[in-house]
C-alpha cells in the first residue's frame, strides 16, 4: 500500500541529502589552512544559507511525518574525503572545482524531484529553497571562487 505523500517525502529527504552534502564541503573548505583568506566570508554565506534550509528542510519531512536523512550519501563522503585530502595539497585548485560540483548537481537536484513534489512542496521549493540555491551558486560566481 502506498502511503499518501510518501513520495514528496522521498523527494524533500534527496534535497536534504544534497543540503547536508553542500554543509560538509563547505565546512571542509573553511577548515582547509589552504582556503584564501579573501574567499572565507563567501564560503561563511553558503554555508550559512544550506545550513538554513537543512533545517528548513528537516522540519518540513517531519512535518510531513517522515524521518530526515541523518547524513550525506556515502559517495558524497567519500568524494568530500578525497577532495579534503587533495586540498590539504593543493588547496583551491581542489575546493573550487568540488565546490561547483556541489552547486551545479544543487540546481539540477531541483528539476530531479519537481515531479515528485505535491502542490504544497512545490510552493516550498519555488519560493523559498531553489531562491536560495540560485543565490548562493550567483554568490560564488560574483566572488569568481567557482
Amino acid at each position: 500500500m502506498k502511503i499518501p505523500g510518501n513520495e514528496t517525502v522521498q523527494a524533500l529527504s534527496a534535497l536534504l541529502q544534497g543540503k547536508l552534502t553542500a554543509v560538509a564541503g563547505y565546512k571542509r573548505a573553511l577548515s582547509s589552512p589552504k582556503t584564501r583568506a579573501e574567499y572565507r566570508p563567501a564560503f561563511e554565506e553558503c554555508l550559512s544559507s544550506h545550513s538554513r534550509r537543512v533545517l528548513r528542510l528537516q522540519s518540513e519531512v517531519v512535518r510531513r511525518g517522515g524521518i530526515p536523512v541523518p547524513t550525506m550519501a556515502r559517495t558524497w563522503r567519500f568524494l568530500l574525503t578525497c577532495f579534503a585530502w587533495a586540498s590539504q595539497v593543493a588547496g583551491m585548485a581542489f575546493l573550487s572545482p568540488l565546490l561547483r560540483l556541489l552547486e551545479n548537481i544543487g540546481l539540477r537536484r531541483y528539476d530531479q524531484v519537481w515531479t515528485r513534489l505535491d502542490a504544497r512542496a512545490q510552493h516550498l521549493v519555488s519560493w523559498e529553497l531553489f531562491p536560495q540555491q540560485v543565490l548562493t551558486r550567483h554568490s560564488m560566481l560574483l566572488e569568481r571562487i567557482v
